[in-house]
């Protein structure tokens, strides 16, 4: 008979977990008769949680367009979009702060490589050239 992996082992008490604490819930939900408390609860949380996102979403709206005015550069900056010509804020409002950045001084200008989404050492999905505070190029692996 084969052995079973350590990690087979995590993985197969974790699906045993998250199917039978659901399943046991299930079980004494139902030998109570306490359903309709339940299914109040579910919908209660459920509309908290979409009024806390459309909250949220429209705070952040309201944000940027109190900061750019430009109907189409906000939503652009909504929709998470990198394009040449951007400032450095833009790209913060955008996608948000990076996870490292490489500076190098020209002669005449100054260079940084603003890099997101790390994939290992020095690797990273996404690089951004900034040349003046101004976004001159981008690179996106995968």
């Amino acid at each position: 008979m084969a052995k079973i992996r350590a990690k087979d082992q995590q993985a197969l008490i974790g699906l045993a977990l998250f199917i039978g604490i659901p399943l046991f819930i299930f079980q004494k939900v139902s030998e109570a008769g306490a359903w309709p408390m339940l299914l109040g609860a579910t919908a209660s949380s459920a509309a908290l949680y979409l009024l806390y996102r459309y909250s949220k979403r429209a705070n952040r709206l309201k944000y940027l367009r109190s900061r750019y005015g430009d109907e189409a550069t906000v939503q652009s900056i909504f929709s998470g979009k990198i394009w040449d010509g951007m400032t450095q804020a833009q790209v913060i409002d955008s996608i948000g702060g990076p996870s490292a950045i490489d500076q190098k001084y020209l002669k005449t200008k100054m260079r940084e490589v603003w890099k997101y989404r790390p994939q290992g050492k020095n690797r990273y999905g996404l690089r951004i050239t900034i040349d003046d505070g101004i976004v001159n190029g981008w690179e996106s692996k995968g």
